[in-house]
């Protein structure tokens, strides 16, 4: 995938099934209008994030939900601020409300609550928005 100033990829963390399930998630609530090539999906741990987020955001310990938009970069609840409006009401409104102290708690024991799996089977709604659809 291009570097796409107006599209948008939401960037997570391959192996947390919490994240796997969140993808799978927005996909299913995306308004009706999102183009595939609007919004696309991709694991920090992918070749994409490498070439266009910083070290910082692809080591350990990963943030969680990163969405990079035109060369700006959001992390955590600034990107869920971000992905609100590709969302579908009433979601995009509670994705802007989620507190700071909640996001960092959920994203600190994530995977201890929800584990790891190497391998996700996506929907193909999310495969269809992979911006590499080999590495997720």
């Amino acid at each position: 995938m291009n570097a796409d100033p107006t599209s948008a990829v939401v960037f997570f963390d391959g192996p947390c099934v919490l994240c796997q399930r969140s993808v799978q998630w927005v996909a299913g609530h995306l308004r009706s209008d999102v183009s595939e090539h609007a919004l696309k999906f991709a694991s920090l741990q992918g070749d994409l994030a490498q070439r266009l987020l910083p070290e910082r955001l692809r080591t350990a310990p990963l943030p969680g939900v990163v969405v990079w938009k035109g060369g700006d970069v959001r992390v955590a609840t600034d990107a869920l601020r971000a992905l609100a409006p590709f969302l579908t009401a009433p979601w995009s409104g509670l994705c802007r409300a989620v507190p700071r102290w909640g996001y960092a708690w959920v994203a600190q024991n994530r995977m201890v609550w929800f584990g790891t799996r190497e391998t996700c089977t996506w929907s193909p709604e999310v495969q269809a928005r992979l911006a590499e659809p080999g590495e997720a």
